[in-house]
């Protein structure tokens, strides 16, 4: 799945998604080469605390608009999440760092043989992750972008794990999770609602990646007026 899937990033074309240099299998073990670089955005929280809301913003545009291109190519990156994005030693550019899980939208979540396909990312996977009826979609990227930067605003994950097992973990992840205003008092309504609603629990209703890449640009630029 993994050298299909490099095979797949090969063919992209986006400054936000890394380039895949090779793949192949050494020694019995699939290996991927990218041209990832900088820090992921879990280690920038980490070491300087959460982000202001105009930077979270034109980080969710950005990493948005590449989820966009991906989803117009016809794949499903799955694992967007605060580990997955790196941002450049500038702090400007951010990538799509691992595009080891891409698939054609519309994938069954388990092969022929009943193998996963699904990529389950706790604690940041939307909670269909573990659902292995159905296809995979393109709103489970989305669900992504709403974790992550529920996280960069907040410094916490929008469902906490804590000793929970994996399956009790995304069964919670089917309830809203806790309004980002109550660990993120000075951000404003209107970019907690959009970060609420790619976190909904029902993918039918999150927007498009599309439209959350339009309307942070959209918030963004009323902040900085």
């Amino acid at each position: 799945m993994i050298l299909g899937a490099a095979e797949r990033g090969a063919r992209l074309d986006h400054a936000g998604v890394a380039a895949v240099l090779d793949w192949g299998v050494h020694q019995g073990r699939a290996f991927v080469v990218t041209a990832s670089h900088g820090r992921s955005l879990t280690q920038v929280v980490d070491a300087a605390g959460p982000l202001t809301e105009r930077e979270v913003l034109r980080m969710t545009v950005l990493i948005a608009d590449a989820v966009a291109y991906l989803h117009g190519e016809g794949m499903v990156y799955q694992i967007v999440n605060p580990g997955s994005v790196n941002v450049g030693y500038d702090g400007r550019e951010l990538q799509l760092a691992w595009p080891l899980f891409l698939v054609r939208t519309g994938t069954p979540a388990t092969d022929t043989s009943g193998e996963a396909v699904r990529a389950g990312v706790p604690p940041y996977g939307g909670p269909e992750a573990l659902d292995l009826d159905g296809t995979i979609e393109p709103s489970m990227d989305v669900y992504g972008i709403g974790e992550t930067a529920y996280f960069l605003l907040s410094g916490r994950p929008a469902h906490t794990r804590g000793k929970l097992g994996l399956a009790e973990h995304y069964a919670q992840k089917r309830q809203r999770a806790v309004p980002l205003r109550e660990f993120a008092h000075r951000v404003t309504a209107p970019t907690a609602s959009l970060v609420e609603g790619m976190l909904d629990p029902d993918p039918m209703r999150r927007p498009a990646a599309s439209e959350v890449r339009d309307r942070a640009t959209l918030l963004m630029r009323r902040l900085t007026r």
